[in-house]
């Protein structure tokens, strides 16, 4: 949910009329638009290291002295252009310290995001959920919205406290005895040169909406009998302080960390038709999950070992009795509660873990019930409206089946259609307006995303094992083709080639690519593409970031297909070929250290090491399946461990996870080409 600035009114009070004029300066060099700006440019997107106290003043950019670099022609403003606009005078620059720019930028950001700090505080302080996960996540969605809705103000702001604190805090731990004379700038003299007022020190948006929060979790008054009222009130008082230093500390690192060059975050600068904004795009669930763990052990038990099917279910209770939007009131005060409705809906998504698909069925009919109030509240012509719509029904999408469904039912098959038939049109839309120019491609792409991966599971089913009611593999296919044709272009004028960001969306392209489902052409294209791209980039960050679990998936997805291509083709030394690459491919997955043992070691009982071991079984079955007799040794060694993999398989088989059973055919099928193998006929424990 956007959650812009705003640039103020001048108000009547004379003490509140210097932070509503810094407020118009700064707001437009930070992509905050404002019809009135020097020049007719209405805003710019600048860099707040290189900006200068004048530029500030002034309310634009100077012009380049020499020519601009890069062949761009130059926005800045030059004295003549400025006439008309006064700038803040020098006599009350000098009353803002102790760094006048960085007072100037956070006073001005202060004020800017005052109408929007306000609204959030009040949507949270009222929400009327008490769980402590759900409102320590929703806080830290709620400031990565505004983050995401001004990202270059939010990091200017930052900067400035940054230097304000660097040159605020020196002198206090210094006490001043058995001294009588000092000079003007020794410690022990009060500096008198800036008031409080004009030297701040903070981000309202952080300490205001921590301490909303901290007063939802620390309690007023306690309960304990005989407790001394004045005492227990200061304990209080200061565990509250506490937390909300804490959580103001999480805060800003979770802010930083999203605007350091993160390989989930991508800036770009975007003209429209109210001004230049800068368009982010950030991946926030990962985010608000490490700011519940990085929060909750200061204020949960950790001696709680809660069901997590159970603790989903009461959550999802919680929010189902919360409503999406509170009655009435100004439509900022609408979009706030918006937002802290979306909040928890994205705390449950960061705290499901194995809570069952069930739950995620529920909570993406949660969503659905967010969308349709989005709808009803700023209707379906507002940017939000189709992209939350979208969000929901690639959700279904996925998590098609409530308790005790089957997802291969007539009913659900149906109903499951029929969002991908409402779904695909509005994202070929939505891809459109974003190819244009029309809303931030930042918010579309985490949306496309989801809905491409959803209809690639959906096509990989239908090959396996189709269901009527559902479109046929070869009708899914030929509709991500024409997703991906609309939206590689998107990405491409998003994400820097070789970021993280582009290449994790190649992967996916690339898995779409390589599927069974595909031609053959099509299949060598996405396993060069996975060769020539994506892994390389992927070994890198690992080098990098000593983290795994992305190439492992890239390993996984080209394992796969160079076996199935191998399989598929006729040419004996193409197939060989091919099976040298998955098994070398392989022999790299396997070492990849304690995440993949740890993986392995639960493939009876997780669906994520169920998937990888079972490809690894597909290899090197595969392998044994094509050795010719004077491989004879190769190929019981390669047997053996498919026999390996497929044992170590076979507990998830017997599992209730519905959503998998194409994958427990897999299974079948291997366990059959095994039998036939060895010469055992069916293996023992292969499921009918």
């Amino acid at each position: 949910m956007i959650m812009n600035a705003q640039i103020p009114p001048i108000p009547e009070s004379r003490a509140k009329q210097t932070p509503a004029r810094l407020a118009r300066k700064v707001g437009p060099l930070f992509g905050v638009p404002w019809p009135e700006a020097p020049g007719g440019w209405q805003s710019w997107c600048c860099d707040y290291s290189r900006l200068t106290l004048a530029e500030v003043m002034r309310g634009a950019p100077r012009p380049a002295k020499d020519s601009e670099p890069g062949g761009y022609a130059d926005r800045g403003v030059s004295d003549d252009e400025l006439k008309g606009s006064s700038p803040i005078a020098n006599a009350t620059a000098a009353r803002f310290g102790p760094d006048t720019k960085a007072a100037f930028v956070l006073t001005a950001a202060n004020v800017l995001l005052e109408p929007v700090t306000d609204a959030l505080c009040n949507a949270l302080a009222e929400v009327p959920v008490d769980d402590p996960i759900l409102l320590i996540g929703t806080y830290a969605s709620c400031l990565l919205e505004v983050f995401r809705s001004e990202p270059l103000l939010i990091l200017s702001a930052m900067q400035a406290e940054g230097v304000q604190r660097a040159l605020s805090a020196v002198g206090a731990p210094f006490r001043v005895a058995g001294v009588t004379a000092l000079a003007l700038h020794e410690f022990g003299r009060e500096d008198t040169s800036h008031s409080p007022a004009n030297s701040p020190l903070s981000l309202d948006l952080v300490v205001r909406l921590s301490d909303t929060l901290c007063r939802r979790l620390t309690p007023a008054e306690s309960n304990e009998p005989g407790a001394d009222p004045s005492t227990e009130q200061a304990m209080v008082g200061n565990a509250h302080d506490r937390l909300c230093r804490l959580v103001s500390t999480f805060a800003k690192g979770t802010l930083l960390d999203a605007s350091a060059g993160a390989d989930d975050a991508a800036l770009r600068i975007l003209d429209g038709p109210d001004g230049r904004r800068a368009d982010l795009f950030l991946m926030t669930i990962s985010r608000i999950k490490r700011f519940i763990q990085g929060v909750s052990p200061h204020v949960l038990d950790p001696g709680d070992q809660s069901d997590p099917v159970e603790l989903s279910r009461v959550r999802l209770d919680a929010i189902t009795a919360s409503s999406p939007v509170s009655a009435g009131g100004t439509p900022l005060a609408q979009r706030a509660a918006l937002t802290v409705h979306r909040g928890l809906l994205s705390s449950m998504m960061a705290t499901m873990g194995n809570s069952g698909e069930p739950a995620r069925h529920r909570r993406a009919l949660l969503m659905l019930r967010y969308a349709d109030a989005v709808e009803e509240t700023f209707s379906s012509r507002s940017t939000e409206s189709p992209l939350e719509r979208l969000y929901a029904l690639a959700e279904l999408i996925d998590h098609p089946a409530g308790q005790g469904e089957d997802p291969t039912s007539p009913q659900t098959a149906s109903l499951r259609a029929a969002r991908i038939q409402e779904a695909v049109p509005l994202a070929a839309e939505l891809l459109r307006a974003a190819a244009h120019g029309e809303f931030s491609s930042g918010y579309i792409c985490n949306r496309v995303d989801n809905l491409l991966v959803g209809l690639n599971q959906v096509r990989a089913r239908q090959h396996a094992a189709p269901v009527p009611e559902l479109p046929s593999a070869a009708e899914l296919t030929r509709i991500l083709e024409d997703l991906w044709k609309a939206y590689l272009p998107v990405l491409e004028s998003f994400f820097a080639a070789g970021t993280s960001g582009y290449q994790g969306r190649l992967h996916n392209y690339a898995g779409f690519l390589v599927q069974a489902a595909s031609t053959l052409e099509m299949r060598e294209r996405g396993l060069a593409l996975l060769r020539d791209e994506v892994l390389p980039s992927r070994r890198e960050s690992y080098r990098a970031n000593g983290r795994f679990g992305i190439l492992r998936v890239s390993l996984q997805v080209s394992v796969r297909g160079y076996t199935r291509l191998a399989r598929d083709i006729e040419d004996p030394d193409a197939k060989a070929e091919h099976l040298r690459t998955a098994r070398a491919l392989a022999e790299e997955l396997l070492a990849g250290g304690d995440d993949v043992a740890e993986l392995r070691a639960n493939a009876g009982t997780s669906s994520s090491g169920y998937i990888m071991t079972l490809c690894l079984a597909d290899c090197y079955l595969t392998s044994a399946e094509a050795a010719g007799a004077a491989s004879s040794a190769e190929r019981s060694q390669w047997t053996a461990r498919a026999a390996e993999f497929l044992d170590a398989c076979e507990p998830f088989v017997r599992g209730d996870e519905p959503s998998l059973r194409y994958r427990v055919l897999d299974f079948a099928q291997m366990s059959e080409r095994l039998g036939r193998l060895t010469g055992s006929g069916v293996r023992a424990g292969n499921p009918s």
